[in-house]
């Protein structure tokens, strides 16, 4: 058997022979695998000769080959040495929009070949956060829900010590209102909430009655104010008629108002 490089058809085991022989895989774990003519091995008798050849060769066809005719046999052992392998396609740098998806892609010589992503310098894991796909020899990252500054940066996918790099810029967008205020309507000494929904998660937002904002410090128990995610509320405590009014929500330049009516 000699050395040989990947895709390459190969000579296998050749001698002379005064019988029908077989040809058999020595197989990790001590177990043995007898071949058969196919598609992957091909083994041809004549006269007294006997050849076996391994087509399409990859790393795992790698190991020990045995040519078995009655009591004889002869072994032989294939290496087969890597080609190296390059990228056909590379990344390209791409923008995205806060809390939009990007996607990274390029491509490899050889299908099948593992890769892997990583940003910064820190492995990237397939999950909710990055999608990893792989299609023969193409390779995709794809980015969800892109954050401002975190997600920004100089992506890598390496394949052996061969790596492909592009920047990811994330634009920060405004947020805005998804759902906004509805007017309520509360009993006395009752309490009242109202909700809204922004457009991302992370966004401060103020408060006011009318003009005045409103804090928990200032007011003594009287109003509570939470964000959950992208969602923000008001709970106007210990109602009263004085608590009737407008009331508002803003996050930047947007702005969204509703009626509190108390009875």
């Amino acid at each position: 058997m000699r050395d040989c490089e990947e895709e390459a058809n190969v000579p296998g085991v050749r001698g002379r022979v005064a019988e029908p022989c077989r040809a058999r895989l020595a197989g990790g774990g001590g177990e043995e695998e007898v071949l058969q003519h196919g598609d992957k091995f091909h083994i041809r008798h004549r006269d007294v000769h006997a050849e076996l050849k391994v087509l399409d060769v990859t790393p795992e066809d790698g190991d020990v080959y045995t040519c078995v005719c009655g009591d004889l046999e002869a072994t032989a052992t294939l290496t087969v040495n890597a080609l190296p392998v390059s990228f056909r396609q590379k990344l390209q740098s791409v923008r995205v929009d806060e809390g939009q998806s990007a996607t990274l892609q390029c491509e490899t010589s050889r299908p099948g070949v593992p890769v892997e992503w990583s940003l910064g310098g820190f492995l990237l894991q397939h999950g909710e956060k990055f999608l990893i796909k792989q299609r023969g020899a193409l390779h995709e990252l794809i980015l969800r829900d892109a954050a401002v500054p975190e997600d920004s940066g100089v992506y890598t996918c390496a394949c052996r010590e061969m790596r492909t790099k592009a920047t990811v810029k994330v634009v920060a967008v405004a947020a805005t209102f998804r759902l906004r205020l509805r007017s309520q309507e509360g009993e006395e000494g009752g309490s009242a909430t109202l909700r809204c929904e922004l457009s991302k998660k992370g966004v401060a937002v103020e408060w006011r009655r009318d003009e005045q904002v409103l804090t928990e410090e200032v007011s003594r128990g009287k109003y509570r104010m939470g964000q959950d995610g992208r969602a923000a509320q008001l709970t106007v405590l210990q109602l009263h008629l004085g608590d009737a009014g407008q009331y508002s929500c803003s996050v930047g330049e947007e702005r969204t108002s509703a009626q509190l009516t108390v009875k």
